[in-house]
């Protein structure tokens, strides 16, 4: 297998390598938004037999379902508006699935630390070596921690005065928690934006890295992502949107002459028939741009 350089690849290819090494042919995901397609793309070309169980949150768009279906994954879809803890979450459910399921493989990437080492093994080195070290800022959408941990230790091992900044979405408890060291279960409710926030603290998460949070409006990710496309030809997901309205809210933090990075890794075409249509955007109440 040829390993491309694109960020997150190295998390897939060490789940390869785990997967091989030890005969698993099942493999049980509750994946973060952003994740799932990209691992099962992975799946699929490196040519492994796998019995792929997804477990999704009811949320999550059409076309993240259909693909999946499609390269020949069960998709079990489980409700957003319950306890992590509940026996329906989709945590549970995920974890229930693989004890029930012989030769099977949790891969837990809330809590599985290779989701970090990945990044900072790839997607830090690619950042730095791309901004020829200048970089004064990285932002990127926080979901299971591994993006922001693992570029933030190394960036910050070459530089300590880079800022990390993660992007956080209402209805999340990241950005309380990281303020205050309280877990407010007041902070959490049902939210739109797919990809970025948790109703829990990851293990992934190294808040010590993290400089600060931004928490992003749902409107506003959805209008920062239709804006992606329209004004800079980029077709990107809804936490990207995300991102880039964060950034906006962040400008005051920047001088002319810092190198500002912000990671988009969401594609729009799975959001074709949420963000990018204007009658689920009218649904939803939100401008039209």
């Amino acid at each position: 297998i040829t390993e491309p350089t694109y960020p997150g690849f190295h998390e897939y290819f060490k789940i390869y390598k785990v997967l091989t090494r030890f005969g698993i042919i099942n493999c049980q995901v509750p994946c973060c938004e952003n994740m799932r397609l990209k691992k099962y793309t992975f799946v699929s070309i490196s040519g492994m037999d796998l019995k792929n169980e997804w477990i999704h949150k009811v949320k999550q768009s059409k076309e993240k379902f259909d693909v999946l279906k499609a390269m020949g994954a069960k998709v079990v879809v489980c409700p957003t508006d319950v306890d992590a803890s509940d026996p329906r979450s989709y945590y549970s459910v995920s974890k229930r699935i693989s004890e029930e399921t012989k030769n099977s493989w949790y891969v837990n990437q809330y809590n599985n630390p290779s989701n970090t080492v990945a990044h900072y093994e790839s997607t830090g080195p690619e950042i730095w070596d791309q901004t020829n070290g200048k970089i004064t800022h990285f932002v990127v959408g926080v979901g299971t921690g591994g993006t922001i941990s693992g570029v933030g230790k190394y960036l910050k091992e070459k530089n300590p005065n880079i800022k990390i900044w993660g992007i956080d979405t209402y209805g999340s408890v990241f950005k309380r928690y990281h303020e205050t060291g309280i877990f407010d279960k007041n902070e959490i409710y049902p939210y739109i934006t797919e990809g970025i926030g948790e109703d829990i603290i990851p293990a992934n998460v190294n808040f010590d890295l993290i400089d600060a949070f931004e928490k992003v409006t749902d409107e506003d990710a959805a209008i920062y992502t239709r804006r992606l496309a329209k004004e800079e030809g980029i077709f990107a997901g809804n936490s990207c949107g995300a991102a880039v309205r964060g950034v906006v809210q962040l400008k005051k933090h920047f001088s002319i002459n810092d190198v500002v990075v912000v990671l988009l890794h969401d594609s729009g075409t799975r959001y074709i028939g949420k963000v990018y249509n204007d009658e689920w955007m009218k649904k939803q109440g939100f401008k039209l741009d």
